[in-house]
């Protein structure tokens, strides 16, 4: 064996393998294919132990990227863990607050209106009832009045054309009802305004 590592090692046996002359061969046939199937054994066992520790290395640079993305995430989860009632929490005061910010504006909404009624509405004409509504984007207004005059209802109309928010009124039902003391004409209208 160790005249064959030897031999192996000087290089003799790939010289006595591409040897064109026989008779230069120092090694005897049997040696030379003895020593080629011993260099092929080895040549196959140091690959398969490279392949060997190339995929055990493969696995655990893996199984490490595994491992450590999974502290990271537990990492992460248990700082969120703390926050996640928190969240909750100003999630529905959130919705809180949109909803009182809605019921705000709607009532901001019905001040305007109002303001608006009583400053194109004359004197010559009382406002007994006011309906107010809305659905989605849009406020319904309703009014029942009363007027010395026929006519005057038709005046306050165009008065109020004027106006920001009630400037569509239109006049449904006009009555002129007689009493003892003479006659009174009572009105509704309605306006649709569309909220912003």
């Amino acid at each position: 064996t160790s005249n064959s590592e030897a031999i192996i090692s000087a290089g003799l046996l790939d010289l006595a393998i591409n040897s064109k002359f026989n008779y230069s061969n120092l090694i005897s046939r049997q040696s030379v294919k003895n020593l080629s199937q011993t260099a092929l054994r080895s040549k196959y066992i140091m690959t398969c132990i490279f392949c060997v520790v190339f995929v055990f290395s493969l696995w655990s640079y893996l199984f490490a990227s595994t491992w450590r993305i999974d502290k990271i995430s537990e990492s992460i989860e248990s700082e969120i863990e703390p926050i996640k009632d928190v969240a909750i929490s100003v999630d529905k005061k959130r919705q809180q607050v949109r909803a009182v910010k809605a019921q705000f504006k709607k009532r901001g909404r019905l001040t305007e209106i109002i303001s608006e009624l009583y400053k194109y509405t004359p004197n010559t004409i009382s406002i007994s009832k006011l309906s107010y509504s809305s659905k989605q984007n849009r406020i319904f207004i309703d009014i029942r009045g009363q007027a010395d005059l026929f006519y005057t209802p038709l005046d306050y109309m165009e008065d109020i054309a004027s106006a920001k928010l009630l400037n569509g009124m239109q006049v449904r039902d006009t009555q002129q009802i007689t009493q003892a003391n003479g006659s009174v004409v009572i009105f509704k209208a309605n306006c649709e305004i569309m909220d912003e």
